[in-house]
């Protein structure tokens, strides 16, 4: 499988004692350089093996993630950033909201032949309750299909922050 698309994900506020949480985004295409599409997922991994700067933003420079910035920016590289507030949190859970953001970044974002990396262990779930999803798409101005959200089925593979996605 050639490496075409990969989808970077990462959250904010965690941690913090109230408020919301935000998820981001991006889709890293292959004009992105990084990337070929001539690289296979095993080239790219032995080239990239140490994948530290990716899969925990703590560690990534503040060079490096301004230059990331600006390549979002210039290139116009789809991304989106999610929040949800202190009430779904607190009415839902936050593992549950931040599931369920992951799930709609990816749902957003996704294209034939994608590699998704997420920083930390956040974990999909695919089934999710369709109250949830409207309340988080209405408080970030989204409009998903329900239908065809549902299709969306993610699975993990070996590795625990490389997922590979199934349309049905």
């Amino acid at each position: 499988m050639q490496i075409v698309n990969v989808i970077g994900i990462d959250e904010v506020g965690r941690g913090a004692l109230c408020g919301p949480v935000y998820m981001a985004g991006t889709k890293l295409s292959s004009d992105y350089p990084l990337f070929t599409q001539k690289q296979s997922t095993e080239q790219f991994t032995k080239k990239y093996k140490n994948l530290d700067f990716v899969r925990d933003s703590k560690l990534l420079q503040p060079k490096l993630r301004e230059k990331a910035c600006q390549l979002i920016s210039t290139h116009q590289i789809p991304n989106l950033t999610l929040q949800a507030n202190n009430f779904l949190i607190d009415k839902y859970g936050i593992g549950v909201c931040l599931s369920l953001m992951m799930k709609i970044i990816i749902f957003w974002l996704l294209d034939k032949n994608i590699q998704i990396f997420v920083d930390g262990k956040i974990k999909i779930r695919n089934q999710f309750n369709p109250d949830l999803l409207k309340e988080i798409c209405k408080e970030n101005n989204l409009n998903i299909p329900l239908k065809e959200f549902n299709k969306l089925i993610i699975s993990e593979k070996s590795e625990k922050s490389l997922l590979k996605t199934q349309s049905i």
